[in-house]
């Protein structure tokens, strides 16, 4: 039985028997099984031979040894010891067997607790790596936690600077509209004047009209709520991409010149609009999403962007005007809107569409005039300070016909 056990165990393996393979794991072997062993043992000539090469003559004793070596008349031998054996060597051939019995299970008892160690080494390392996991898991729901919040938080600013935005540009719209009624009620207020001689009191020109009183706060209302918008605005700019270098882009530019308006046309009036998007030979750089939210509020900016460019379109159509569109994203992250005849350009990766417009007229030749299209009061700015025309969004869309 050891030697069949050495052998599975064995690298490489030395097969035990077939027939003795159900055996090997007994702790005490059966008459039976002793009388199967004999017969596996008599029967196969290379397991006995194994068996043998283990063996000692002392271990198995004179008729065992002849048994297993088996030399010529090991059979006459073996017959001689039965007939000359008596009770005392019974009684050492019994102790024996037990004594293989014991040592048997002794073994089987040492290769079980060797088992059961391992599998307790393999039970706490699978419990720290368990321990581990749960700890990772838990990091990540935390962290998971934070950026959700976060992101509802950007949402909710969003939200409220597009309709901060939205309420500036009414506001800049409800402006320009005083302002043309306090010019009328000026050149009124002024002819008075010339009408009462150069002896009449002088008084301020804002009290000889109630519309110039009217215009005069609306005008100054707008103003402060634009200022509040522009600082709010530059200050979730900074919040959002704090490393963004802003001073580059925004550098005077005083070669270019804004294009030219027809002698007599005042540059608010909307025939100056309608001459500088249509006849005043300057290249169109358009704020996409600033004339599409001024358009389409509330739309997705994929559909912002399709209606914006087939707008374009079609003026690029009716006209022959180059057009340049800018929109923030990155266009390799953002589905672009194709066009065969206006230049869709998306902004990299951390840089808003404003600060490409910038960048933009500062890579322009300055010979080629230029009209930005924007509500924005940094991108106008910016691009007064680099010769161009300004147009708002709501005026670039009336001088459209929409």
């Amino acid at each position: 039985m050891a030697v069949a056990l050495a052998g599975e165990q064995a690298d490489p393996r030395r097969p035990a028997p077939t027939e003795l393979r159900p055996v090997l794991g007994f702790s005490r072997l059966s008459a039976a099984s002793y009388g199967l062993i004999e017969r596996v043992v008599d029967h196969d000539p290379d397991f006995r031979d194994r068996v043998a090469a283990e063996a000692d003559e002392d271990d198995v004793g004179r008729a065992g040894w002849l048994w297993l070596t088996r030399p010529d008349g090991w059979e006459d031998e073996v017959a001689r010891l039965a007939d000359g054996a008596g009770p005392a060597g019974r009684g050492d051939a019994a102790s024996a067997r037990l004594r293989r019995e014991r040592e048997g299970a002794e073994a089987a008892a040492a290769r079980h607790r060797r088992r059961a160690e391992a599998a307790d080494e393999a039970r706490q390392r699978a419990e720290v790596e368990l321990a581990a996991l749960r700890s990772a898991v838990s990091v990540a729901d935390q962290e998971r936690t934070v950026l959700a919040e976060r992101v509802a938080e950007l949402e909710e600013e969003r939200t409220e600077l597009v309709r901060r935005l939205k309420a500036a540009e009414a506001d800049a719209a409800a402006a320009r509209r005083d302002l043309r009624v306090a010019r009328e009620a000026t050149l009124q207020a002024e002819a008075e004047l010339l009408a009462r001689g150069p002896g009449a009191p002088a008084a301020p020109l804002w009290r000889l009209d109630p519309r110039l009183a009217e215009a005069r706060e609306s005008v100054s209302a707008a103003a402060e709520r634009a200022a509040d918008l522009a600082r709010a605005l530059g200050d979730v700019a900074d919040a959002l991409a704090p490393d963004v270098d802003r001073t580059d882009a925004r550098r005077p530019r005083f070669a270019r010149r804004p294009p030219a308006l027809p002698a007599g046309l005042a540059d608010d009036a909307p025939e100056a609009h309608r001459h500088l998007v249509a006849a005043s030979g300057a290249l169109l750089v358009v704020d996409g999403y600033n004339v599409a939210r001024t358009t389409w509020p509330d739309l997705e900016p994929e559909e912002e962007r399709r209606r914006t460019v087939a707008l374009l379109e079609e003026h690029r159509a009716r006209t022959g005007v180059p057009i340049t569109v800018v929109f923030d994203g990155d266009s390799d992250a953002t589905a672009p809107a194709a066009s065969r005849s206006v230049q869709v350009r998306f902004s990299p990766t951390g840089v808003t569409a404003d600060e490409a417009i910038a960048h933009l007229l500062a890579e322009l030749p300055a010979s080629q005039p230029v009209v930005v299209v924007s509500s924005d009061r940094e991108v106008a700015d910016d691009a007064r300070r680099q010769g161009a025309a300004v147009l708002s969004s709501p005026d670039f869309l009336a001088a459209l016909g929409r």
